[in-house]
């Protein structure tokens, strides 16, 4: 039978090979399956991170905060790339993770900012501050624009902004921050 005479198919139903429902009658059959992905106790450097931005001074500098983190700015439109760490703690660089860039392009008025990770790594939820002044809090979820269950390597923020801006860039990563 050619594939293409449907005068000569049949509908049928099927099941998988398992349990029956009931013993008797019915002959339909339930199984169960596991989906397995990462299994973080194989590799226990493979997790969530908090990542920022590097800019020119850090929070403790600055005496916006005891914690590790960084300010950029201000700057003026342009474009800009910054590195992006993860788990460099008390801002050493040497201790943290390069996990990828954030782009800015700040044109006529329109802030637009790009977290971009290597391979390997993934964004969970971002948190952002653009603005004239220095941020009140540095505190992730008190910055003004956050973003959650990103689950991609890369997300875009687009604003509108003017003037010379300060900007913090957080982000939370997961992926393998072996050595």
């Amino acid at each position: 039978m050619a594939l293409n005479d449907l005068t000569e198919m049949h509908d049928e139903t099927a099941w998988a090979d398992g349990e029956r429902f009931t013993e008797r009658g019915n002959w339909a059959m339930f199984f169960s399956y596991v989906i397995t992905g990462h299994d973080d106790d194989e590799d226990p450097d493979y997790g969530s991170e908090t990542a920022w931005a590097v800019g020119e001074q850090t929070f403790i500098e600055l005496s916006l905060s005891n914690q590790w983190g960084f300010i950029i700015g201000p700057i003026d439109e342009g474009q800009y790339a910054y590195d992006l760490y993860a788990a460099a703690g008390q801002n050493n660089l040497d201790n943290g993770t390069h996990v990828g860039m954030l782009i800015i392009d700040y044109d006529e008025g329109t802030l637009t900012v790009t977290y971009d990770l290597f391979d390997g790594f993934m964004l969970n939820e971002i948190h952002f501050y653009a603005g004239n002044d220095l941020p009140g809090s540095v505190a992730p979820g008190q910055l003004s624009y956050t973003a959650e269950a990103i689950d991609d390597q890369s997300y875009t923020l687009t604003l509108d902004m003017n003037g010379s801006l300060y900007i913090a860039a957080h982000a939370v990563v997961t992926g393998d921050f072996g050595d």
